[in-house]
């Protein structure tokens, strides 16, 4: 099991192309290791992921910037290898959606979780339309895109049961056992059972892209 940090305070781990070009260098590296069979992405300090920094989000309203700039956002849904987001910090936006492309996501209860897209005066993107309600159940996702309100990972999972979420002095420990548990399973199988499960999200993203896109003209 091999564990990734997102680790910029200075930006609050904001959604980045230098950040988003770290870890696809590292899981670029890990890939080829054949002792590792999972790989745990978390974040440093008190947030996981903060989305877009504060000029992108300007340049974006302004239309000088597309969500569809950022390349390799859905990198953790291509790495081939089952991915784990221990989301153990806030998560805002695209921090969020970016988080969801892993196979499995592990909440913090006491943790901020928003799609607030529309606080923004935008509508979702990076995918966040297919994503949100894959992972986290239709009629919450769209409340979540509606209304851009934040939830603790308490509340989402008391919303939905599929939703894992846990205290923070034993989050670690569960998402740890979890991919534990994952890796005992030979590193082929994991490979082949990936690109089935993930086939189906790899063919609509790009449309899926394109529609988020065309909302967001149609709004600017």
């Amino acid at each position: 099991v091999a564990i990734l940090t997102i680790d910029n305070s200075a930006t609050n781990n904001a959604l980045t192309h230098e950040m988003v070009n770290d870890l696809n260098s590292q899981l670029d590296y890990l890939k080829d290791n054949l002792s590792i069979s999972v790989v745990i992405v978390k974040g440093n300090g008190k947030f996981f992921c903060s989305g877009g920094t504060k000029e992108q989000l300007i340049e974006i309203v302004a239309g000088r910037r597309k969500f569809t700039d950022l390349e390799n956002f859905d990198l953790f849904a291509k790495f081939p290898l089952p991915v784990i987001s221990m989301m153990n910090g806030h998560s805002f936006g695209g921090g969020l959606v970016f988080g969801l492309y892993a196979d499995l996501t592990i909440f913090s209860e006491d943790s901020l979780y928003t799609a607030n897209f529309m606080k923004y005066g935008l509508t979702p993107g990076l995918g966040g339309t297919l994503m949100l309600p894959l992972k986290l159940g239709e009629n919450l996702a769209k409340e979540m895109m509606w209304t851009g309100s934040m939830y603790y990972g308490r509340e989402l999972s008391a919303r939905n049961p599929e939703i894992r979420s846990y205290a923070k002095d034993i989050l670690f420990d569960k998402t740890f056992q979890l991919a534990q548990s994952i890796a005992e399973s030979p590193r082929k199988s994991l490979i082949e059972f990936k690109k089935y499960t993930n086939k189906n999200i790899l063919r609509d993203l790009n449309e899926v892209a394109r529609q988020e896109a065309e909302m967001h003209q149609n709004v600017i």
